[in-house]
């Protein structure tokens, strides 16, 4: 969750800035002092998994103190130790429920540790209880929280000129975003063609347009994302074997080369018996190692040729994460693929949308499972602002497989029209 009360130590600041010791045994204060200054510097150094444990140091000397276990939840928010944050938030919520942080926290860690029935529980207390009894800060936090935990539909409108199209025997093929998903349901409408067909695939769903002469062609697709967590099937699934279908997502795609020895090193400390807990070992690496940085402001344009360079560089767009990600789970045997869709941006920053990439993991015994490298937190749990389009990877620059997008794309100029349904 990005909100301003949990934008990086901000809780922990505001809070360890008014706290002096005096929590703790008489014969423990000089050691509570002392870890209390530490926190604060590692606080300010950004080095939140090491300020989370020191914190559980001082909550060993002042089990029964609120604020401290409030602090450390807040830190292991930070630090994605969603589960641990939530444990302490509702301890701190059984010694004083009257401070609607606390609430807050423990919705927040809920939603990063998926439990999202108890995150949405936390965030509606908080709701019912009002301004009045929790302050305004943690009722507009509750609203950020149950919205994004909420049913959304969108109506994306396209306006397709077939002048800025390539058709391959007559026919435009255009990219529609895919439905049939348990977190994402489409239908659409297409008005002022001459006539359409619908292709589902197993990666994607499109249009194929014939359009009446060069007359523009409106395509209307409703979207309806709705939040849902694969983290019940991951943890019951039984492993298979691996279905022939994935062997291409498995090999050499453009920008990415699973044989590299660059990634093979990478991933030679990362590969576990399981899977699911390599997966999870890639995401962390790359949390650590790979920071975001936009350089290229075109949708088309990519800062990188090969995603050995971003292992070397540390640095990349949301293609790169997605393109990194997808090449060093392949290089680990396991199948991955890149997509593209949207991405609708909150208030708080404007509204609106943007170009957005993630990725998609074939996990035996569950399917396809999608993630946004970029967090985590978001593995087997996408986020409700996330609208998916289409799975863009090619082979080769000679092949078109990502043809349905150019042309969804340049035929309406690079622009949608996005409504959500109230």
């Amino acid at each position: 969750m990005r909100n301003r009360l949990f934008q990086l130590g901000v809780f922990a600041a505001l809070v360890l800035s008014s706290v002096g010791a005096g929590f703790a045994a008489e014969d423990n204060k000089e050691e509570e002092q002392q870890l209390l200054e530490s926190v604060k510097k590692l606080v300010a150094a950004k080095k939140l998994d090491e300020a989370a444990a020191t914190m559980r140091k001082l909550i060993s000397l002042a089990p029964d103190n609120d604020t401290y276990l409030a602090v450390t939840s807040d830190l292991e928010l930070k630090a994605g130790q969603f589960a641990e944050g939530l444990g302490h938030a509702q301890k701190a919520l059984s010694i004083n429920d009257k401070v609607g942080a606390y609430y807050i926290l423990a919705a927040a860690n809920a939603q990063g540790n998926q439990d999202l029935d108890q995150a949405r529980e936390y965030a509606q207390r908080v709701l019912k209880g009002g301004a009045s009894k929790f302050g305004r800060v943690a009722i507009d936090d509750a609203k950020r929280i149950e919205g994004a935990l909420s049913k959304k539909t969108y109506t994306l409108t396209w306006d397709l000129d077939p002048k800025k199209g390539r058709a391959v025997g007559g026919a435009f093929q255009v990219a529609l975003p895919k439905g049939d998903l348990p977190y994402q349901t489409v239908s659409y409408k297409v008005t002022g063609a001459r006539s359409h067909r619908l292709v589902k695939g197993e990666a994607n769903s499109v249009l194929y347009i014939v359009p009446q002469g060069t007359a523009r062609v409106q395509l209307v697709t409703q979207i309806t994302a709705e939040p849902y967590t694969y983290k019940k099937v991951l943890a019951e699934r039984k492993s298979g074997s691996m279905p022939l279908g994935m062997r291409p997502y498995l090999g050499p795609s453009i920008g990415i080369n699973p044989s590299s020895t660059k990634l093979a090193k990478v991933v030679a400390d990362l590969k576990a018996p399981d899977e699911v807990k390599t997966v999870k070992n890639i995401l962390k690496w790359m949390k650590t190692n790979v920071s975001y940085k936009l350089v290229n402001k075109k949708f088309a344009d990519l800062d990188f040729k090969q995603v050995d360079e971003i292992v070397e560089r540390g640095h990349a767009e949301c293609r790169g994460f997605a393109d990194l990600f997808t090449g060093l789970c392949r290089a680990a045997g396991i199948p991955a693929r890149s997509v593209w869709g949207l991405a609708i941006l909150p208030s708080q920053l404007g509204g609106g949308y943007a170009s957005h990439n993630w990725s998609e993991v074939y996990i035996r015994g569950v399917g396809w499972v999608p993630v946004d490298p970029q967090h985590p937190e978001t593995f087997g749990c996408l986020p409700n602002s996330n609208l998916r389009i289409f799975m863009d990877m090619q082979v080769s620059t000679k092949t078109n497989e990502a043809l349905p997008m150019f042309n969804l794309l340049n035929m309406n100029g690079e622009k949608v029209q996005i409504e959500e349904s109230r």
